[in-house]
């Protein structure tokens, strides 16, 4: 510490009443994120077998989109839970990073755009999962069959959502000064304040939360209203208007698909949803909280591998029997008309 904050630690901050429990400390983001990744990790990696290993031919079209949106999952669980957890302040945007960089030295501005990046990554490859689902709706009039097409789509959702950025800018290049600034709008933080190499955003509590408060709601909008927008053309032309060209029993696999892959993004979102709630339902600040937040945050990467392996019925029918050695009832049906074509050509 300098000598201005040794100063202010040993007498303004003294007169604090402190909270000394576990949860409000670096330990309850570090161990609780660790153990989450450690029971996230296996099913992580049996999603990715079943996905690439035991995807049926109805769900071809299907394969590549749950892929990438297992892997952007999968890497932002393991950003957020092993490499760059997070201790956020959040009165005064105040920030460090208790995981493996953290103690690789890695600078934390770097890790705060790795975990943005994943999780601007995650946002799009949910929006290509139901983008997806709408192309592959045959009468869909909005959907983007041309490549090209499709590729200018997507560099416009990423280009919008590099204005998230722009924390970079108000970042104070003064951190000394930032630190002592921030001291005054919140003055009682956690000792974590004065121990870890904390990166102050910005350190007007007033700018902070009116950031907040405004590019949060416009990056989940505008993630969320993609998404609805081709949830909403699937649904009107499998339901309102369905075509008389197209199969009913196809029609029924769309259907069952759309209903499949809405469930599957539902699960995890939930965790993140509670995450949210639980920083910003509180009455007054609490560190407790906010890093109760980050963890159940970090249950995502279990829920959302739970939702791959369970909510499709090939996927869930595979893990079963890999795991639970459940016996497949088609196969059954296989092997039993095969033994009897079997014994007819022998009569």
């Amino acid at each position: 510490m300098t000598s201005s904050l040794d100063n202010y630690y040993s007498t303004n901050y003294s007169k604090c009443n402190l909270s000394e429990s576990f949860l409000a400390s670096w330990k309850g983001v570090a161990y609780p994120t660790d153990i989450i990744q450690i029971f996230s990790l296996p099913l992580q990696i049996l999603a990715f077998f079943i996905i690439l290993a035991k995807s049926p031919v109805q769900m071809k079209s299907m394969k590549w989109p749950l892929f990438y949106n297992h892997l952007f999952c999968s890497i932002f669980d393991l950003i957020l839970c092993t490499f760059s957890t997070i201790y956020l302040i959040l009165p005064m945007l105040g920030v460090f990073t208790v995981g493996v960089f953290s103690w690789l030295g890695i600078p934390i501005i770097v890790e705060l755009i790795l975990i943005t990046c994943s999780l601007l990554s995650l946002a799009l490859s949910y929006i290509y999962l139901f983008e997806n689902r709408s192309r592959s709706v045959s009468q869909n009039r909005f959907k983007m069959s041309k490549k090209s097409s499709r590729i200018k789509y997507y560099s416009l959702i990423l280009l919008s959502y590099t204005t998230i950025f722009i924390f970079l800018t108000i970042i104070p290049t003064d951190q000394e000064t930032a630190i002592l600034q921030a001291l005054q709008a919140y003055p009682c933080p956690t000792q974590e304040f004065f121990t870890f190499p904390i990166l102050i955003l910005n350190s007007d509590s007033t700018t902070s939360m009116f950031i907040i408060a405004i590019f949060m709601p416009i990056f989940i909008c505008h993630s969320v209203g993609h998404s609805v927008f081709h949830v909403s053309c699937t649904i009107y032309y499998l339901y309102i208007a369905p075509s008389d060209l197209i199969s009913l029993e196809t029609q029924k696999k769309q259907k069952t698909f759309l209903r499949n892959v809405i469930l599957q993004f539902s699960i995890p979102s939930i965790f993140i949803l509670f995450s949210i709630g639980i920083i910003f339902t509180s009455r007054f600040y609490s560190q407790e909280m906010m890093n109760l937040g980050v963890d159940v945050a970090g249950l995502h990467g279990i829920g959302e591998s739970i939702a791959v392996l369970f909510v499709h019925p090939p996927y869930r029918r595979a893990t079963g029997q890999l795991i639970f050695r459940w016996k497949d009832p088609q196969s059954s049906i296989r092997v039993s008309a095969a033994q009897g074509n079997s014994s007819a050509f022998t009569i």
